[in-house]
């Protein structure tokens, strides 16, 4: 059955959402279009602001940290005369001690 209007319609005028074939009315929308996409939007923008703001201050803070000063390295920290003299020191310590002696040398 074709309806006839009593008016014509206006270019541009919205087209209302046609039935389905059982007759029941269009559903109704739901999810994003329904809050649109502006809080959306600003919720993904306040994100990556705080994401840049959280990713440029560890930098920045890394940048300005004082670097480590590398390890120092001794060759020699004693000459071959002296380790001589310091063992046979201990050596002759450990002798006069009843037990036993441990030595630790760091």
């Amino acid at each position: 059955m074709q309806q006839h209007h009593r008016y014509p319609r206006r270019r541009g005028a919205p087209v209302p959402p046609a039935a389905d074939p059982a007759g029941r009315a269009p559903a109704a929308r739901t999810g994003l279009p329904r809050f649109g996409w502006k809080p959306v939007f600003s919720l993904l923008l306040a994100a990556a602001g705080g994401a840049f703001i959280y990713y440029t201050g560890s930098n920045l803070l890394r940048s300005l940290a004082p670097q480590p000063e590398p390890g120092k390295v001794v060759e020699a920290p004693i000459k071959d005369a002296e380790w001589q003299a310091m063992g046979e020191s201990l050596d002759k310590v450990s002798r006069s001690y009843r037990g036993r002696v441990g030595i630790y040398i760091k």
